[in-house]
């Protein structure tokens, strides 16, 4: 039995669709359920529920073999530590009421180690937290998700710039959300590790802000402009999505940690630099969305 959590999530979606694939017998956590493709939700149990309860995670990871974890995206909190602490101490309590048997592979942020850098930061805590189980760990330490252009899809197609907070030169590591979870989907299905680990999984290539606006406007064959926000901009923006302050707050430490090179304190490694290319991620994915 191999459970997945947030199997609805930018990468918890490819898993599922990967190990049911591949035959295993799998088991998925959501608390909305419906949401998985009906041709999925076929072919594996389901239990209905959200992975910040230990309840439901005691009932989930029960006769678990293996387990990918991954919190929920969200930017409505004010307090990271509490909103990943919620989650990772859910985790903690179910894998314990169920013996620590399973193996876990983990969905976390590169540059572990870095201080006051906020998604960096917060996730390396909740990595701690996670080890002190004893459960076999993989960890993997992403890049930046190729998804998040989807983020700046107004601005492509209105032919202005694309704002973020990093500096326009710094080299970032972009992945594709797919490529993590082949990465994932390994080590769910290997049987034969037991130790807590970290894989940094940085995709094919680093590449700042400005080259990926190139690589844009060669497969959307428009205009792409990067510019580097302001802190105030961003935040301004933020509010309008309901952000909490300190998540603004981790969003601008992240950003400047990034810039400062950061992300560059896991090493590359050859499992984790993954295939997948921007320009082929955005030949794929970005421009049908861009068409319609």
């Amino acid at each position: 039995m191999i459970v997945v959590t947030t199997p609805n999530g930018n990468t918890g979606k490819h898993v599922l669709r990967a190990l049911v694939e591949r035959g295993e017998t799998v088991r998925a956590i959501s608390y909305r359920p419906e949401l998985i493709s009906a041709d999925l939700r076929e072919k594996c149990e389901i239990v209905v529920g959200s992975p910040n309860d230990a309840e439901v995670l005691t009932r989930g990871f029960a006769g678990a073999e293996s387990v990918f974890w991954c919190v929920p995206t969200s930017n409505q909190w004010d307090d990271g530590a509490a909103y990943y602490g919620a989650f990772t101490d859910a985790a903690t309590a179910a894998l314990a009421a169920n013996g620590n048997a399973a193996r876990l592979v983990a969905i976390g942020s590169g540059g572990y180690g870095a201080k006051n850098a906020g998604f960096m930061t917060i996730l390396a805590q909740a990595e701690d937290t996670l080890n002190t189980t004893g459960v076999p760990t993989r960890h993997l330490r992403c890049g930046y998700f190729m998804e998040n252009v989807f983020w700046f899809m107004q601005s492509l197609q209105t032919q202005n710039p694309i704002f973020e907070l990093y500096a326009p030169d710094a080299p970032i590591p972009w992945v594709a959300a797919q490529d993590i979870a082949a990465v994932a989907v390994r080590s769910l299905c290997d049987r034969d590790w037991r130790d807590q680990s970290a894989i940094p999984v940085y995709g094919a290539a680093d590449m700042s802000m400005n080259e990926a606006a190139v690589i844009l406007s060669e497969v959307l064959q428009t205009p792409v402009r990067y510019a580097q926000s302001t802190d105030a901009q961003t935040a301004q923006v933020l509010r309008q999505f309901h952000s909490g302050e300190g998540f603004i707050e981790a969003s601008a430490q992240f950003a400047r940690a990034v810039s400062a090179g950061e992300y560059g304190r896991d090493k590359r490694v050859p499992e984790g630099t993954t295939p997948t290319t921007l320009r082929e991620w955005a030949m794929q994915y970005l421009l049908p969305v861009f068409r319609s």
